[in-house]
C-alpha cells in the first residue's frame, strides 16, 4: 500500500510540476497575444494616418491642377486680345470684361503677383480699346513674359 501511496505522491508531484509549466505557457501565450494586439492596433493607426495623408495630397493635387488650368486659360485669353484690330474695339472691350470677371471669380487660383500682372495686361488692353494708337507690341510681349514666368513658379 505504501508503494501505491508513493505512486500517488509521484503522480501528484508530476501534475503539480506540469501545472507550473502550463502556467508559464499560459503567461507566454498571453504576452504573445498582447504583443500581437499592440502591433495590430499600431498598423491600424498607421493605416489611418497614411489614408488621411493621401487624401490631403490628393486634394492638394486637385487644387493645383485646377489652378494651372485656370491660369493657363486666362493666359490664352489675354494673349488672344492682341489679335483684335482697331475696328473691333467693342468686341475687345467685351472680351476684357469677360476675362476680368473670370479672374475675379477664380481669384483663389491666383497669387498676388499673377493677379497683378493679369490686371496690368487687361488695363493696357482696355486703354488700347479706346485709343488704338497706344498699342505697344513690346509692352504686350513683356507683360506676357512676366505672366509666363510667374505662372511657372
Amino acid at each position: 500500500m505504501l508503494s501505491r501511496m508513493g505512486d500517488v505522491k509521484d503522480t501528484v508531484e508530476s501534475i503539480c510540476q506540469n501545472i507550473g509549466k502550463a502556467n508559464y505557457l499560459i503567461v507566454f501565450l498571453l504576452i504573445a497575444l498582447a504583443i500581437n494586439l499592440i502591433a495590430t492596433v499600431g498598423r491600424i493607426v498607421v493605416d489611418i494616418f497614411l489614408k488621411n495623408k493621401d487624401k490631403g495630397i490628393h486634394k492638394a493635387n486637385l487644387i493645383t491642377s485646377k489652378s494651372i488650368e485656370v491660369q493657363k486659360d486666362v493666359y490664352d485669353n489675354i494673349f488672344s486680345l492682341s489679335n483684335f484690330d482697331v475696328n473691333q474695339s467693342q468686341e475687345l472691350f467685351d472680351e476684357i470684361t469677360e476675362i476680368k470677371n473670370k479672374i475675379k471669380k477664380e481669384r483663389i487660383h491666383f497669387d498676388k503677383k499673377l493677379f497683378k500682372i493679369a490686371f496690368e495686361a487687361l488695363d493696357y488692353f482696355l486703354v488700347v480699346s479706346t485709343d488704338y494708337s497706344k498699342k505697344d507690341f513690346k509692352f504686350e510681349d513683356e507683360v506676357m513674359m512676366l505672366y509666363a514666368e510667374q505662372y511657372r513658379k
